[in-house]
């Protein structure tokens, strides 16, 4: 049996209807699949915006750290609070450009592209389940739906945990649809529940219901392998824990010890309950999001194990006093390919019952209409992610690290705002001061990083070369003259 069923079916497509469209469907898919990726990779080769200061210092900082043997420790590092899977794996183009001599200018690309293949994962599958229920043609104009919703690309290549743990729980929801149950289908789809859990333990509720509804509708002895492979997978990640100096799970317990019963958590601010809703609105815009979120309502009922997981998603940040706008980016992927469901199904029910039979080509458009409608509102968004330029940071510490004089680095902003030493990459002294104290650093930090606010830099630092492209924070770099002594 194919991993889960709906309890309500789609209008039944004939084997005749069926194979008039999957060639055309499949091809067109590819097409859409092939123009989706290109664009990721093609921000991901672009200039790069810091999103947050946590796509750097709790990702690829670590893993720079882990490759090089330099970079600075955020205190969720010390106190160890989070898991060491992710900077691993990110490190991996790290270790490759190490060996042969390169740089932030190698590596970075590389990091940001490979994150971009991650996040199209889901939608071959997606296609694959909708092409069976309603005809390829209608699934690959659907899929457009989530392979083009802005912010399913903007953070396609970004580093943030929540980034990168979207596409596995995606996932997770719509394999079950797509495969027929073996060991080996049970043994990757326990591990991607389990890897989606320790990425980003806090989606546990959404796994949960995934889960649950897929195991129910499991075979007897499928239901046994299932436990068994969760288990052992378990097991593999508390053994990776102990390897890398952390007890099993501790990345979750006390994570959840320090931020839920030490409040340290509140002490980077707190939102009222609805911030969330209020964040989609504005995010996904009052036409697409009451498009989407309305098509979605009236066809729950076909799509209900991949809208729950999301709203799950969304409720579980919401209660939760630090609120961030990457927090439910997971929610979103999923909510999108419950769009592509619902938007597909309907498109088959116009097909099926409009009348006279002429018009069914109708239906097959509808997917073509809600992608329109959603695109357009957005499209001066998408006009400013495609002329997207590096951010200022980072053109900042690209520049210190072209300086052949350079000593040591001081900064009179706080230091996790900056792009750390995974774009310096010059093993040199990196320290934190106020603009006021900078002329009494010692002689070896001979180059000034600061936020450029109309004035010059203190004495004896001169010379400055600013950054300050208008989508970031403007920055400036100066020097004094000297040796390191």
């Amino acid at each position: 049996m194919a991993g889960g069923e709906s309890g309500t079916r789609a209008p039944v497509v004939s084997g005749s209807a069926q194979r008039r469209t999957t060639t055309l469907g499949t091809f067109l898919f590819w097409i859409l699949f092939a123009v989706a990726l290109a664009v990721r990779v093609g921000i991901a080769l672009g200039g790069q915006f810091i999103h947050h200061p946590d796509e750097i210092f709790q990702t690829i900082e670590q893993s720079h750290r882990v490759v090089f043997g330099y970079g600075l420790v955020p205190w969720e590092y010390v106190e160890g609070i989070r898991w060491w899977g992710l900077p691993l794996f990110l490190s991996l183009p790290m270790r490759v450009a190490s060996w042969f001599g390169g740089g932030p200018d190698v590596y970075m690309p590389a990091i940001h592209i490979m994150v971009a293949a991650i996040s199209v994962l889901p939608f071959p599958y997606l296609f694959v389940v909708l092409s069976r229920r309603f005809g390829g043609l209608i699934a690959a104009l659907s899929c457009a739906i989530p392979m083009f919703w802005y912010e399913n690309i903007a953070l396609s290549s970004n580093t943030l945990s929540d980034s990168i743990s979207a596409p596995f729980l995606g996932l997770c929801a719509i394999l079950p649809f797509a495969i027929r149950w073996s060991w080996r289908s049970l043994v990757v789809w326990t591990g991607l529940l389990v890897l989606t859990f320790s990425l980003r333990f806090h989606l546990a509720p959404a796994l949960a219901v995934i889960a649950i509804s897929a195991w129910v509708l499991m075979s007897a002895r499928d239901k046994k392998l299932s436990l068994i492979f969760v288990g052992l997978w378990l097991l593999v990640v508390a053994v990776f824990d102990m390897a890398t100096g952390l007890w099993p799970f501790q990345h979750v317990w006390l994570n959840l010890w320090r931020n839920i019963f030490d409040g340290v958590a509140a002490t980077f601010g707190t939102s009222p309950w609805y911030t969330y809703l209020e964040s989609m609105v504005f995010n996904w815009g009052a036409v697409a999001g009451g498009v989407g979120a309305g098509i979605v309502l009236v066809t729950i009922r076909q799509h209900w194990r991949l809208t729950l997981p999301a709203i799950l998603v969304v409720l579980a940040f919401s209660f939760i006093g630090h609120k961030e706008y990457r927090f439910y980016f997971p929610a979103t992927l999923l909510m999108t390919i419950a769009m592509a469901w619902a938007v597909a199904y309907l498109a088959r029910s116009i097909a099926t019952d409009i009348q006279p039979r002429g018009l069914a080509w109708i239906g097959t458009l509808f997917p073509v209409l809600v992608c329109a409608v959603i695109a357009i509102p957005n499209q001066a968004r998408f006009q400013i992610l495609f002329q997207q330029q590096e951010d200022n940071e980072i053109a900042a510490m690209r520049y210190l690290a072209q300086q052949d004089d350079l000593c040591g680095v001081i900064t009179s902003e706080l230091i996790w705002y900056t792009a750390g030493y995974v774009y310096l990459h010059r093993d040199v002294p990196f320290a934190q001061t106020g603009v006021g104290e900078a002329s009494l650093a010692s002689p070896e930090f001979n180059y000034l990083h600061y936020v450029d606010d109309g004035t010059p830099p203190p004495a004896p630092y001169m010379d400055s070369v600013c950054f300050n492209h208008p989508m970031s924070q403007a920055i400036c770099v100066a020097h004094r003259a000297g040796d390191c002594g």
